[in-house]
């Protein structure tokens, strides 16, 4: 009796061990390890999505990292549920979204009380508050319009340093 579920163990046990675990995808491209560092007047800048455009190559993956308090976004390839550590080698349009979270904003729950004039009014008046904060100009937000691009090669590190001071007018 023994040695039949020791048996069985040893014939479930892989797929019990292999739950979980993303296989990747058909036709998803090599990717290398990558890191974006932003500064902006010699400090980093911290929650900003780093999000990159390549017009070569072809796929439905996403490719985008977020920075943390150091500046530094780990660059990452998704498709689906699938996310990889990495990017496909090649030329990309870096675009920039800062995340701003405007002082005394109020809660979704506050948010979907407002009756639909109060709710227009308020968007309105939070969007000319984040404008206020915002640090990183508008035009690297739009890829078709930023200036900013790497180029990722195989077989490398790809640590990348942005400053925005090289790309900015005084």
């Amino acid at each position: 009796m023994l040695r039949q579920w020791f048996i069985v163990v040893l014939i479930v046990l892989p797929f019990i061990l292999n739950i979980g675990c993303s296989k990747h995808p058909k036709g998803f491209p090599k990717l290398y390890p990558c890191s974006i560092a932003l500064t902006k007047n010699g400090k980093p800048l911290h929650n900003v999505c780093v999000l990159l455009k390549n017009e070569t190559v072809q796929g439905t993956w996403g490719i985008s990292g977020t920075t943390d308090i150091s500046g530094t976004a780990i660059i990452v390839t998704s498709l689906g549920e699938y996310i990889g550590k990495g990017i496909p080698n090649g030329e990309y349009i870096v675009s920039l979204d800062e995340i701003i979270h405007p002082p005394n904003g109020k809660t979704k729950e506050e948010i979907g009380k407002l009756p639909e004039e109060e709710l227009y009014k308020y968007i309105a008046e939070e969007a000319k508050m984040i404008d206020a904060l915002r640090i990183i100009p508008k035009e690297f937000s739009d890829s078709n319009k930023s200036p900013l691009k790497i180029a990722v090669k195989a077989n490398s590190n790809n640590k990348i340093i942005i400053n925005l001071d090289d790309y900015t007018k005084p």
